[in-house]
């Protein structure tokens, strides 16, 4: 979503917002009678409104600085007193009380902080955006980055279903053991990403070509568990939740929320850590792999899954595996058997949609019966349980490992190591083998192509990809003219400096 609900964003504990909080609190107070309350009472009333400003603040700072296209820097602010629960432990309720909440919107709009545009029965929540002095000081401090507060705990694990036209709802997360121990994680996990910088090596024009991409990218993901699909970038989305499928703590439960899963994976390859470069790698084939061990199959190690018989078939390099991946995956937990690839991905193929199932059940005979029932699902449960080893792991050695469901990035010198990591969690958790593969970081100058540009190019020396002296010559020549994602790794650089 481009207008998230203001409690969805991180609370920042930066001195210049306290500064701005005070203001708000004065102009709550001002003229306001306190007749009948303790001094406690009203140290109490006040404490829970500057809560709630720093929050309504710090979604404002970050969603209008951290969000491209700028045009989309909204929050969502609520004002029906049905949305709110202070007592914070109803789902998807608000957990402030209404009444403070509403003074805080009465006290922005009267200092002449926000604009709105009203909400109504019918056309959702009123949004907010900064204007006047609020806008001025968003604009002075830009896109830097800032220390954000770990998310509640009891945000972190959301439990969905849907109805009978498939429309997703939260449910009540039970509370057993297991949950508790996925929170507690999970916390931790969050609470470690907010001491890192995670950007992109791009300059201004890329990084509006990447949004200009996502703009007009037409995309859909019927089987997803969270609103992955995105037409914004939201640099300050770095926390992530685990969210469970149809009612069960043991279907889904693969990690959203980070901004880095949200771009085209084409663009992917830009990402860095702490301003260093990253590669990642993939489990070949996760959900398949995982259905074979799960049934007791084998599969041979060597073989690609998406090797359907396709004539002429180059291996991972023919550009018809994409559509084979992309089907498979969705036709796994396709129930209702209304997954279609468009026609063009199915010409390119030179098959019908029927013939592209026969082939699929006839190369994976052994585990066809599974296909699209529950146990799809199944396997996204087994394949998040391995990727929180994975990162936990990597947060023991203080090593940022971002999850992307059945891949992850890491920073370049580890790559060897992740790989090495996830086989040998893959191996204890399922008995079975599998593979991984590689996905290199590229600088600015190979920004846009496609893997099979990069591939090629690399197998022509005169191409100059493989050149390290001159990718480097390139990257220190660029350096200075990256503008906005520079500005913001540096800007990391320096605080960090300031904190040891």
């Amino acid at each position: 979503m481009s207008d998230m609900r203001f409690d969805w964003y991180a609370s920042l504990d930066e001195v210049w917002i306290h500064d701005l909080a005070e203001i708000v609190q004065e102009a709550i107070n001002k003229d306001r009678s306190s007749r009948g309350l303790t001094q406690t009472q009203k140290e109490s009333r006040s404490a829970q409104e500057t809560l709630i400003t720093l929050k309504v603040l710090s979604a404002l700072y970050q969603s209008y600085c951290f969000t491209f296209p700028r045009e989309l820097a909204q929050i969502s602010y609520p004002l029906d007193n049905n949305c709110f629960s202070a007592s914070g432990n109803q789902t998807n309720k608000i957990a402030y009380s209404s009444t403070y909440a509403r003074n805080v919107y009465k006290a922005l709009l009267g200092l002449g902080w926000i604009k709105i545009k009203k909400g109504s029965e019918y056309a959702g929540y009123t949004r907010i955006f900064p204007e006047g002095y609020l806008k001025a000081t968003f604009d002075e401090k830009g896109l830097s980055w800032v220390k954000q507060q770990p998310r509640d705990k009891s945000s972190l694990i959301v439990l969905r279903d849907k109805d009978a036209e498939g429309e997703k709802f939260d449910l009540e997360t039970p509370e057993t053991p297991e949950v508790h121990i996925y929170r507690e994680n999970l916390f931790q996990y969050n609470q470690f990403l907010t001491n890192h910088c995670i950007a992109l090596d791009v300059n201004d024009n890329q990084l509006q070509e990447i949004i200009n991409t996502m703009v007009s990218k037409e995309q859909s993901d019927r089987w997803a568990d969270d609103d992955t699909a995105s037409k914004h970038i939201d640099f300050s989305q770095i926390q992530l939740r685990r969210i469970f499928s149809r009612g069960s703590m043991e279907l889904g439960g693969r990690f959203y929320g980070g901004w880095w899963q949200q771009i085209p994976s084409d663009y992917r390859p830009h990402i860095t850590i702490n301003g260093k470069p990253t590669v990642e790698i993939d489990y070949s084939a996760m959900s398949l792999r995982v259905l074979y061990a799960q049934l007791g199959a084998e599969y041979p190690i060597d073989k690609d899954p998406y090797d359907i018989g396709l004539f002429d078939w180059k291996g991972k390099e023919d550009p018809r595996r994409k559509h084979i991946k992309e089907f498979i995956n969705a036709y796994i937990n396709d129930a209702e058997e209304t997954f279609r690839l468009n026609s063009s991905k199915l010409n390119e193929l030179k098959l019908n949609h029927h013939e592209l199932v026969d082939r699929v059940k006839t190369t994976h005979k052994a585990i066809s019966s599974s296909f699209g029932s529950l146990d799809g699902l199944g396997t996204m449960f087994t394949d998040s349980n391995i990727a929180e080893r994975v990162m936990l792991e990597g947060m023991k050695e203080d090593i940022v490992i971002l999850p992307i469901h059945d891949s992850f990035i890491i920073r370049a010198a580890y790559g060897a190591d992740l790989q090495h990591l996830m086989e040998s969690i893959f191996e204890d958790h399922l008995q079975a083998k599998t593979k991984t593969s590689t996905e290199t970081y590229r600088f600015q100058n190979t920004f846009g192509w496609s893997k099979e540009e990069v591939i090629k190019a690399s197998k022509d020396p005169l191409k100059g990809v493989i050149n390290v002296s001159d990718l480097k010559e390139s990257y220190l020549q660029n350096i200075h003219n990256r503008g906005l994602m520079s500005g913001y790794v540096s800007s990391y650089t320096y605080q960090r400096d300031m904190m040891n």
